[in-house]
């Protein structure tokens, strides 16, 4: 069996016990000029088997705190709802955003998972944090580098 086969038995046996897996991984970002960032990133693989609702990626949490945001989306997604940009949700007192992501092939596995002939065929959100003054990237300006997508302009303009 190759490694990538190995991952994908290893998901689905996660996903049996837990109904989602979460893997972690890291992505590059550009920002103005050659600097690059690198940023840890943990995503949900399963949520598409929810009548093909989006995964959920997190980006620069901690494991911990990345496991208990993307558990309790995974929770909300398979008691029913189906979830998309501009959707806010509380997690443990803190306010959480969801938006679209632009390049959903930096969820490898879940894109390996689901693969088709036609390529990509997953979807993705982001869960994005509030700080501790309840303002979101793109009001603090802070951590705006390390957004994946647009921001809902309907909700921001």
């Amino acid at each position: 069996m190759s490694h990538d086969q190995q991952v994908i038995v290893e998901l689905r046996e996660e996903m049996e016990q837990f109904g989602v897996a979460i893997c972690a991984g890291e992505i590059e970002t550009c920002d103005v000029g050659p600097q690059v960032r690198r940023w840890s990133t943990h995503y949900t693989v399963g949520l598409t088997r929810h009548e093909g609702h989006p995964e959920v990626i997190a980006v620069d949490m901690c494991c911990d705190c990345a496991d208990r945001v993307l558990s309790a989306v995974a929770e909300v997604v398979s008691g029913g709802a189906r979830l998309g940009p501009g959707w806010g949700l509380q997690i443990d007192g803190w306010d959480y955003l969801l938006i679209d992501v632009d390049d959903p092939t930096l969820l490898p596995e879940a894109q390996a998972l689901y693969r088709s002939p036609a390529g990509p065929v997953v979807p993705a959100l982001q869960v994005i944090g509030a700080d501790e003054e309840g303002d979101f990237p793109w009001e603090s300006g802070i951590g705006i580098d390390s957004l994946l997508g647009p921001v809902p302009q309907a909700l921001w303009a």
